[in-house]
């Protein structure tokens, strides 16, 4: 009976022994994975219209050319290299930085192009963006080069900064004989140096400026629509004149 004990507890001590191993290991994983660097979550921001005030005021499409709605392609809205991503771009100086713990919902140049979009289909009344692939439906081109898209921290460290965006719209003719073009820049200061308040100066920086685009796009598109009929009317006025003068000069005297 003994012997038998004594049998069965050689037999089970391998078996106690892997276990006690096994408690080691996992002890010792519970202790590495305590040791690993604890980060903070990113605070993801956005900027641009409200899609839901966008639905309330479309754009009334009521026509194409100068009686109706010019139709524009958007070519092209280019940011500048640092802050097209995600990150959200500061200045000071000649020094650029990103803000530490906070960065863009999505790729700043997609929601960019998104809100020139967005604003145009609630406020233009004489335009309307259209596909590239409409390109034989469209009256003009339009291309916007951000040049500035910022937080500027000018002058004194301890002054509040501001938030500095600059757009040059070209418009073109589809023909590429006429170019239009102007520059659209936005100062918005801050009361203080907080991420909250640096979105805020962000989003009513962007609608201010592509306010004034929509704006000057209105205007200026259907001038660019008019051009290929009045030069089609003076080809056909020189043509009849010309004809006249040789109807007369065959006039027997």
């Amino acid at each position: 009976m003994k012997a038998s004990f004594s049998n069965a507890l050689s037999r089970r001590a391998p078996a106690l022994g892997a276990i006690g191993v096994a408690l080691g290991l996992v002890s010792g994983l519970g202790g590495c994975v305590s040791l690993l660097p604890k980060s903070k979550p990113v605070q993801l921001y956005q900027f641009g219209r409200d899609d839901a005030a966008t639905a309330t005021t479309p754009a009334t499409v009521v026509g194409r050319g100068p009686a109706g709605v010019s139709g524009v392609v958007l070519s092209a809205v280019v940011l500048p290299r640092a802050g097209m991503g995600d990150g959200i771009l500061t200045i000071t100086g000649d020094q650029g930085a990103y803000i530490a713990g906070a960065r863009w919902l999505s790729p700043a140049v997609l929601m960019f192009q998104e809100d020139v979009q967005r604003t145009f289909e609630a406020r233009a009344q004489k335009t309307r963006i259209l596909d590239r692939g409409q390109l034989g439906a469209a009256d003009a081109l339009l291309r916007l080069d951000v040049s500035h898209f910022e937080v500027r921290y000018d002058g004194d460290a301890a002054a509040a900064p501001a938030v500095l965006v600059g757009v040059r719209a070209t418009l073109t003719s589809v023909d590429g004989r006429q170019v239009l073009q102007r520059v659209f820049t936005h100062r918005e200061p801050t009361a203080d140096n907080r991420v909250s308040l640096l979105v805020g100066a962000f989003d009513k920086a962007v609608d201010e400026t592509l306010a004034e685009v929509v704006d000057w796009t209105d205007a200026a598109a259907p001038t660019l629509a008019v051009a290929p009929n009045v030069t089609q009317t003076r080809s056909v006025s020189t043509q009849t004149t010309q004809t006249t003068q040789a109807t007369q000069s065959r006039t027997p005297q």
